[in-house]
């Protein structure tokens, strides 16, 4: 019996290929499969062996001393479960979605994930957990420590935003950051629209927005770039916490992500000083 001319074999592998490339990248967006194999993770953290344990953390559910309600400093080891472990003890364990993320080596020893330049579709590379730390509470602080080259543009580091048309929670983007009630309404009551935070590209930045109920102040590497009056409303319920990604919207961020906090108040001056003085500390 004679097979398939040569062209038309041909034809059906390159669609294979195709099908089977867009699958991969697709399919763990959505139903989270690890495609990669797992050795990559475990090469990588090999890597870094005098630089961090990687052994994975123990959730306790004793409420943390540092006032942290939640802690990715993703030094501990990946494994098969793509898990990234909250080691604040909070239990907002998150799980890596979609292909291609990698570790790299962070600001100040340990490591740092890379998200990719790649995927157009909205939340395809994410760091995801379930519940929103930040809900119905009016004094709070966002800690990022991150390096981008992208900067044409808001990209969204960390958010926790409801998925309706009306907005509700919060979002910390590379330029310019939001916070809503429940009512759809921004606490911020006296800043500029245009404002963009004077971050620069290719280059390891430490931002923190606090919150106590009056003020919002914005730090870069330590040092106040911005202070605005505040409604003094509670943070909205929000969505589930997410990192590299505004769910469902998208705005993906591009580059490396060495850690993120969220503390149960508003830190003041010294404290922030002090966190950026430890970033860039080899551990």
């Amino acid at each position: 019996m004679k097979g398939f001319p040569e062209s038309t074999t041909s034809y059906i592998i390159g669609w294979v290929v195709v099908v089977t490339v867009i699958f991969s990248i697709l399919l763990p967006s959505f139903f989270n499969i690890p495609v990669l194999p797992v050795i990559f993770f475990n090469t990588l953290s090999a890597n870094y062996q005098n630089q961090s344990s990687h052994q994975p953390s123990v959730n306790t559910g004793a409420v943390n001393p540092e006032g942290l309600l939640v802690h990715y400093d993703f030094d501990n080891y990946i494994g098969s479960s793509r898990q990234v472990v909250d080691i604040s003890g909070g239990g907002y364990n998150a799980v890596m979605r979609g292909p291609f993320m990698k570790a790299v080596p962070g600001a100040g020893g340990g490591h740092a994930i890379s998200f990719p330049s790649l995927g157009p579709v909205s939340g395809l590379y994410q760091i995801r957990s379930s519940g929103n730390p930040a809900a119905g509470i009016h004094n709070v602080s966002f800690m990022v420590l991150f390096r981008t080259p992208q900067l044409g543009y808001n990209s969204e580091i960390a958010s926790a935003i409801s998925p309706g048309i009306q907005k509700s929670g919060w979002s910390i983007g590379t330029l310019k950051d939001e916070l809503w009630d429940d009512n759809g309404k921004s606490v911020y009551l006296n800043r500029k629209e245009n404002y963009r935070a004077p971050v620069t590209p290719d280059t390891w930045t430490m931002k923190v927005i606090t919150y106590d109920g009056s003020m919002l102040k914005e730090y870069i590497n330590g040092v106040e770039t911005g202070n605005w009056l505040a409604s003094g409303d509670v943070l909205g319920s929000g969505g589930d916490l997410t990192i590299g990604s505004l769910q469902p919207l998208g705005f993906n961020f591009i580059g490396d992500i060495d850690d993120f906090r969220i503390y149960n108040y508003a830190l003041d001056p010294k404290e922030v000083a002090t966190l950026y003085k430890e970033a860039f500390t080899m551990e």
